[in-house]
Protein backbone atom coordinates (compact mmCIF):
# COMPACT_ATOMS: atom_id res chain seq x y z
CA UNK A 1 0.00 0.00 0.00
CA UNK A 2 2.96 2.35 0.46
CA UNK A 3 4.76 1.61 -2.82
CA UNK A 4 3.69 3.61 -5.85
CA UNK A 5 4.97 2.80 -9.34
CA UNK A 6 4.35 5.08 -12.31
CA UNK A 7 3.96 4.02 -15.95
CA UNK A 8 7.74 4.27 -16.44
CA UNK A 9 8.45 1.90 -13.55
CA UNK A 10 9.75 4.59 -11.21
CA UNK A 11 9.16 3.79 -7.55
CA UNK A 12 8.03 6.13 -4.79
CA UNK A 13 7.67 5.08 -1.17
CA UNK A 14 5.25 6.93 1.10
CA UNK A 15 4.70 6.08 4.75
CA UNK A 16 3.73 8.64 7.33
CA UNK A 17 1.93 6.14 9.54
CA UNK A 18 4.53 6.08 12.30
CA UNK A 19 6.80 9.06 12.80
CA UNK A 20 8.76 10.01 15.86
CA UNK A 21 12.06 9.71 17.62
CA UNK A 22 13.26 6.82 19.69
CA UNK A 23 15.76 4.02 19.93
CA UNK A 24 17.73 3.54 16.72
CA UNK A 25 16.98 -0.16 16.66
CA UNK A 26 13.21 0.37 16.77
CA UNK A 27 13.03 0.75 12.98
CA UNK A 28 14.93 -2.49 12.59
CA UNK A 29 12.62 -4.28 15.03
CA UNK A 30 9.59 -2.98 13.18
CA UNK A 31 10.96 -3.94 9.77
CA UNK A 32 12.07 -7.44 10.73
CA UNK A 33 8.95 -8.25 12.72
CA UNK A 34 6.37 -6.89 10.26
CA UNK A 35 7.77 -6.84 6.75
CA UNK A 36 9.49 -10.16 6.13
CA UNK A 37 8.09 -13.65 6.05
CA UNK A 38 9.74 -15.79 8.74
CA UNK A 39 11.34 -18.16 6.22
CA UNK A 40 12.91 -15.15 4.47
CA UNK A 41 13.91 -13.37 7.70
CA UNK A 42 15.40 -16.25 9.66
CA UNK A 43 18.46 -17.00 7.49
CA UNK A 44 19.39 -13.31 7.16
CA UNK A 45 18.22 -11.98 10.54
CA UNK A 46 21.64 -11.69 12.18
CA UNK A 47 23.27 -10.36 9.00
CA UNK A 48 20.64 -7.61 8.80
CA UNK A 49 21.26 -6.67 12.43
CA UNK A 50 25.01 -6.54 11.74
CA UNK A 51 24.47 -4.44 8.62
CA UNK A 52 22.21 -2.02 10.47
CA UNK A 53 24.73 -1.72 13.31
CA UNK A 54 27.54 -1.01 10.83
CA UNK A 55 25.45 1.55 8.94
CA UNK A 56 24.71 3.41 12.18
CA UNK A 57 28.43 3.53 12.91
CA UNK A 58 29.20 4.86 9.44
CA UNK A 59 26.83 7.78 10.03
CA UNK A 60 28.44 8.58 13.38
CA UNK A 61 25.84 6.92 15.61
CA UNK A 62 27.75 4.84 18.12
CA UNK A 63 26.11 2.09 20.15
CA UNK A 64 27.35 -0.83 22.12
CA UNK A 65 26.46 -3.85 19.97
CA UNK A 66 24.98 -5.75 22.93
CA UNK A 67 22.80 -2.77 23.91
CA UNK A 68 21.59 -2.33 20.33
CA UNK A 69 20.64 -6.00 20.12
CA UNK A 70 18.78 -5.85 23.45
CA UNK A 71 16.78 -2.78 22.41
CA UNK A 72 16.10 -4.39 19.03
CA UNK A 73 14.67 -7.46 20.77
CA UNK A 74 12.50 -5.29 23.05
CA UNK A 75 11.34 -3.27 20.05
CA UNK A 76 10.35 -6.50 18.33
CA UNK A 77 8.05 -7.31 21.25
CA UNK A 78 6.67 -3.78 21.31
CA UNK A 79 5.83 -3.89 17.60
CA UNK A 80 3.18 -6.52 18.30
CA UNK A 81 0.98 -3.51 19.08
CA UNK A 82 0.52 -2.70 15.38
CA UNK A 83 -1.28 -5.82 14.22
CA UNK A 84 -3.11 -6.19 17.54
CA UNK A 85 -4.41 -2.61 17.42
CA UNK A 86 -6.28 -3.32 14.19
CA UNK A 87 -8.62 -5.68 16.01
CA UNK A 88 -10.40 -2.81 17.78
CA UNK A 89 -12.36 -1.98 14.63
CA UNK A 90 -12.14 -5.41 13.01
CA UNK A 91 -15.75 -5.61 11.86
CA UNK A 92 -15.49 -2.34 9.91
CA UNK A 93 -12.19 -3.11 8.20
CA UNK A 94 -12.01 -4.04 4.52
CA UNK A 95 -10.97 -7.63 3.88
CA UNK A 96 -7.62 -6.50 2.40
CA UNK A 97 -6.78 -4.72 5.67
CA UNK A 98 -7.84 -7.77 7.69
CA UNK A 99 -5.60 -9.97 5.56
CA UNK A 100 -2.65 -7.62 6.11
CA UNK A 101 -3.32 -7.56 9.87
CA UNK A 102 -3.29 -11.36 9.97
CA UNK A 103 -0.01 -11.46 8.05
CA UNK A 104 1.58 -8.83 10.30
CA UNK A 105 0.39 -10.65 13.42
CA UNK A 106 1.82 -13.96 12.23
CA UNK A 107 5.12 -12.34 11.30
CA UNK A 108 5.32 -10.42 14.58
CA UNK A 109 4.66 -13.47 16.76
CA UNK A 110 7.21 -15.47 14.80
CA UNK A 111 9.85 -12.77 15.18
CA UNK A 112 9.14 -12.30 18.89
CA UNK A 113 9.57 -16.03 19.39
CA UNK A 114 12.73 -16.25 17.27
CA UNK A 115 14.34 -13.26 19.02
CA UNK A 116 13.44 -14.52 22.50
CA UNK A 117 12.03 -11.03 23.01
CA UNK A 118 9.64 -11.93 25.83
CA UNK A 119 12.55 -13.15 27.96
CA UNK A 120 13.64 -9.51 28.28
CA UNK A 121 10.37 -8.32 29.81
CA UNK A 122 10.24 -7.93 33.58
CA UNK A 123 8.46 -10.71 35.47
CA UNK A 124 4.79 -10.10 36.19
Amino acid sequence: DNLLVDDNGRLAVIDFQITGTGAASYDLGYFLSQSLEPEVRRPINDALIDRYFEALGQTGVQFDREFLTRVFRLSTAWCLIYPVSTFAGWEELPEQTRDMARVMLRRAVSSIHDQGALALLPPA
